[in-house]
């Protein structure tokens, strides 16, 4: 296993809150991350006051929006947000504007994927000239206020990432395939390195996986590696469906199938109550959409990087 003082294992321990550490930084993160934001929107009236100085704002059409939000302790991820799939995580500002759109808030679902065809549309490019494009155009929405409600059928659909530091235990499978990475169960974890076996920790009494029991529980190491044999890398991670009203999150079961909770966003806004039971008919829609989408989606691509894209990775601190 890595040294406990490694750079990855701190930063994993940080995630998971590790022993409370990152609780009781957190009035601290948030003040910092309060002031982020502060530039930010400071940066971006520089930005507009350019254009108009320059005459082009009132014929420009500009969009602000983010890759991703950022937990800062909801559901007990701090200062991460690739494997959570709640709001704190996927919900992102999205503003459009420019000539022709109407001041106001949308409360449908959009995706990123659907600012492309929106510019298309609302810079007047015909469809025949766009390229091939998975998200669908805003622009009746922001030319037509109101229309959000005729669009009570749109869906988010989303799966959380899989690069998670092999030391974060609260999901089925972690770490990397070609660096460390560990099975989990409610108490043990299986973790190996590339070409080694398989080493056991019980997380109940040895929390920073200190004490290897591979030994002293074979059985315990086999059943984990059946889970790890239900659940490839490109399925063992949460999925989840959004609508205007509802999310609907799946998280992997280590015994083969989903687990599901469905929350009702206009009554829990920070997705604390699951709802399946009172509302079963929503519940199993949303499954069968959710899983039909992911079995029709495609696997993923590991593309080979060369030395540039490592280094502008490592630069945003991506990597090590």
């Amino acid at each position: 296993m890595s040294s406990i003082s490694s750079g990855g294992v701190i930063f994993a321990q940080m995630y998971d809150d590790h022993r409370g550490v990152s609780d009781r930084a957190l009035a601290s993160c948030r003040r910092f991350y309060q002031a982020e934001i502060d530039y930010t929107d400071d940066q971006v009236g520089r930005l507009l006051a350019g254009l108009r100085e320059l005459g082009r704002l009132e014929r420009a059409f500009t969009v602000l929006s983010s890759d991703h939000g950022e937990n800062l302790g909801e559901h007990a991820l701090y200062y991460e947000h690739g494997p959570s799939l709640h709001d704190a995580s996927v919900r992102i500002p999205l503003i459009i504007g420019g000539p022709g759109v109407s001041a106001g808030r949308d409360h449908g679902v959009a995706r990123l994927e659907d600012v492309m065809p929106t510019l298309l549309e609302l810079l007047a490019i015909p469809t025949d000239q766009w390229p091939s494009v998975d998200g669908t155009s805003l622009a009746p929405r922001l030319l037509r206020p109101g229309t959000a409600e005729a669009d009570a059928r749109a869906r988010a659909f989303v799966h959380g990432g899989r690069a998670l530091h092999a030391q974060m235990t609260k999901f089925l499978r972690a770490g990397r395939e070609e660096r460390e990475q560990c099975i989990n169960g409610p108490r043990y974890s299986a973790c190996w390195d590339p070409d080694e076996q398989p080493r056991l920790y019980d997380r109940t009494v040895d929390p920073d996986r200190q004490r290897d029991l591979a030994a002293q529980r074979p059985a315990v190491i086999e059943e984990l590696m059946q889970v790890g044999a239900r659940w490839p890398w490109d399925k063992a991670h949460p999925i989840a469906v959004r609508t205007p009203r509802y999310k609907l999150v799946a998280h992997p079961d280590p015994q083969g199938a989903y687990r599901f909770e469905l929350y009702d966003l206009r009554a829990d806004a920070t997705e604390e109550a699951d709802v399946s039971a009172a509302q079963p008919v929503v519940a199993e829609a949303l499954r069968d959409e959710l899983m039909a989408w992911f079995d029709d989606a495609p696997p993923v691509q590991h593309k080979q990087l060369d030395s540039d894209e490592l280094d502008q990775l490592r630069a945003l601190g991506y990597m090590e």
